[in-house]
């Protein structure tokens, strides 16, 4: 019987079919947040979760309902995520033999490239077997001799071969049908789990810094990707125009290149770099804007968040997400990707006009109820039956 902070999980229901999430860790990311909205809301009526985690110790595990019964997929010391994913593969067959799970989802690529050429080989008693897809694959993986030489060729490879493809943005759908075109209807989009009571009542006691000025909230990973170093460059345009502060939530490999620049531009106390917050939204409540400065993402769940949160928005118009969050000028402003100057223009702008604020916010606030946790998980559980009966649905 699986455990979660020591308690032992509830007895499950034999006679109702299961699914299997299977997944690298339940912590510090988007992916991993919206896997565990799933878990959590998905109609126990209907299906019987199990959690597959190739590492325990993720940051999200405390927020797990406690009948999730959790598994540890592989026991090494391997630094390297992309190693122990690899020897999670006997665990993960060991798991669904022992189980018997109807229906495997492999969230991220690695994951369901591993999973995928372990399960196959379990014959016609295998369960079906569903990658969801949370990054754009030719993009994420073009710029690494180790993408474009295993990843991408291993999803035009084994991708036909699964039972269905679960994409979170039709941006990245799209981008899976560039890699390999017999995919076109072998792909349903279901936008990402973004809000649940925790987005919309933080009770967790976090230490929130008090500001000195209105402030612009940047969230995500201190990588390349995230274009922190854009919004940087805009904040100290806007700090020319207007007192405000920048916030950015994360934690990552470029904190010592975001430094520099902040000190480049003579920033000093207006900039604070907070590290990664299990509870972002009680920042977000102290914040004016929200900004996503993204190059590419698969969605942009915090952009939801944010909406959930009361914060108008400014975002990257990036592949892929945004533009279908947001309309521009509606639900909150989009800005060319690694366009300074505008988006300089664009927080500035909303920084000096309430009434716009007030609007975006709102707009937001009813936008955001569309990716719930609650209805992301029927979704899940409609398509579920749907692989199950071997059908689809008409649009997606």
């Amino acid at each position: 019987m699986g455990r979660l902070n020591g308690v032992p999980a509830e007895p499950a229901d034999r006679n109702r079919p299961s699914v299997l999430f299977a997944i690298n860790h339940l912590g510090r990311g988007g992916a991993e947040s919206h896997t565990l909205r799933v878990l959590n809301y998905l109609d126990r009526t209907r299906y019987r979760p199990l959690l597959g985690v190739v590492a325990r110790g993720g940051s999200y595990e405390d927020y797990l309902r406690p009948d999730v019964e959790i598994l540890e997929l592989a026991h090494t010391s391997a630094q390297s995520s992309t190693a122990r994913q690899v020897m999670s593969a006997p665990g993960l067959r060991r798991l669904v033999v022992d189980r018997q799970p109807d229906i495997v989802l492999l969230v991220m690529d690695f994951m369901a490239i591993i999973g995928t050429l372990t399960l196959k080989s379990l014959g016609p008693k295998r369960p079906k077997i569903v990658p969801v897809v949370q990054i754009p694959p030719s993009i994420e993986y073009a710029s690494s001799a180790f993408g474009r030489r295993f990843v991408l060729p291993a999803i035009r490879r084994l991708y036909t071969r699964t039972d269905r493809v679960i994409a979170l943005s039709h941006g990245v759908r799209d981008d899976l049908i560039g890699i390999d075109a017999r995919l076109r209807n072998h792909i349903t989009v279901i936008h990402n789990a973004c809000v649940d009571d925790r987005t919309e009542n933080t009770t967790e006691r976090v230490d929130v810094p008090t500001p000195d000025a209105p402030v612009i909230l940047g969230a995500g990973r201190l990588i390349t990707q995230k274009g922190f170093t854009y919004l940087i460059d805009a904040f100290a345009e806007v700090r020319r125009q207007t007192p405000a502060e920048l916030w950015i939530l994360g934690e990552g490999p470029d904190r010592s290149l975001l430094e520099r620049r902040i000190a480049e531009h003579g920033l000093g106390s207006s900039v604070r770099l907070l590290g990664f917050q299990r509870a972002p939204h009680a920042f977000m409540r102290k914040s004016a804007i929200f900004c996503l400065s993204s190059i590419y993402e698969g969605f942009g769940n915090v952009v939801v968040e944010a909406m959930a949160c009361g914060l108008p928005v400014v975002s990257t118009d990036c592949p892929y997400g945004p533009s279908e969050i947001i309309r521009d000028e509606n639900e909150g402003l989009l800005v060319p990707t690694r366009d300074v100057p505008a988006l300089a223009r664009s927080l500035a702008r909303l920084l000096r006009d309430r009434p716009l604020r007030d609007r975006l916010a709102q707009s937001g606030l009813e936008r955001a109820k569309n990716f719930h946790a609650a209805q992301v998980a029927r979704e899940y559980a409609d398509e579920m039956d749907r692989i199950r009966a071997g059908s689809r649905r008409t649009t997606s």
